[in-house]
């Protein structure tokens, strides 16, 4: 599955580094690789829910996420009629931002990890903290500026701070826990968070993009940055699949 995943993304971004980002074509590859990645991952997250293991709660509310933001990245496709008025845009861009955020980040606080004394867990709870300040740091330096300058509202209906903020906790809390893992699970969650991560690196380049290089959400699915989310989708749907030693 990795190598075929490999190959299919290999081949995605290979067509879009080549082709017309302004062109039907690019937009059309840009677009289902997103889709088929995201129902790739929901799909892989609900045959791990089935299992019973130790992380089955956590890839229940996984499935919920991937599921509820699969709708919004169709929306933003074009695959799904958006219908006249803002209604059905703010509806869908609310599913894939704050419906994703909430359930995604109980799944992580969820996974499995190494049992911790009490001092442990405060020691966590400090690189909690340390690390999403560092996130909003960074955000604040190379986002929220680009945000403000461009009056905060985009295309979507939505503030654009609300994508990257609704997912920016997810990487703060994957390094965090990232540590704390036990060996049995280490090569699971270094999959399923490097695709944690790389979604919320994409979506920070997507808000940017839009606001300061003047290029419309069709341009930017039929350019390069759309590979960053078929590998979101890729590392977290492989991620399920990595057997536990």
């Amino acid at each position: 599955m990795a190598v075929v995943a490999a190959l299919v993304v290999g081949a995605v971004a290979l067509s879009l580094a080549l082709g017309d980002l302004s062109s039907r074509s690019s937009q059309t590859v840009g677009s289902v690789g997103n889709i088929a990645a995201f129902v790739f991952a929901a799909v892989c997250c609900v045959r791990a829910a089935r299992r019973r293991s130790p992380a089955r709660a956590a890839w229940v509310l996984m499935s919920v996420a991937t599921g509820l933001a699969t709708p919004s990245v169709a929306s933003y496709a074009g695959v799904v009629d958006r219908g006249p008025g803002p209604e059905p845009t703010l509806v869908l861009d609310v599913l894939g931002t704050v419906a994703y955020a909430a359930p995604s980040l109980v799944a992580i606080l969820l996974s499995p990890r190494a049992l911790q004394r009490r001092l442990a867990r405060c020691r966590t709870i400090l690189d909690a903290a340390v690390i999403t300040t560092g996130f909003l740091v960074v955000s604040w330096i190379t986002v929220l500026p680009d945000v403000s300058d461009a009056g905060g509202s985009t295309a979507g209906g939505l503030d654009p701070g609300g994508l990257p903020d609704g997912r920016r906790g997810d990487p703060a809390l994957v390094l965090t826990l990232g540590v704390r893992q036990h060996p049995d699970n280490r090569a699971t969650w270094l999959c399923f968070g490097t695709g944690v991560v790389v979604l919320a690196v994409t979506d920070s380049a997507y808000v940017t993009l839009l606001l300061t290089s003047g290029l419309d959400t069709g341009q930017l699915l039929g350019s390069p940055l759309a590979v960053g989310w078929m590998v979101a989708g890729a590392l977290v749907g492989l991620s399920t699949l990595v057997p536990r030693r």
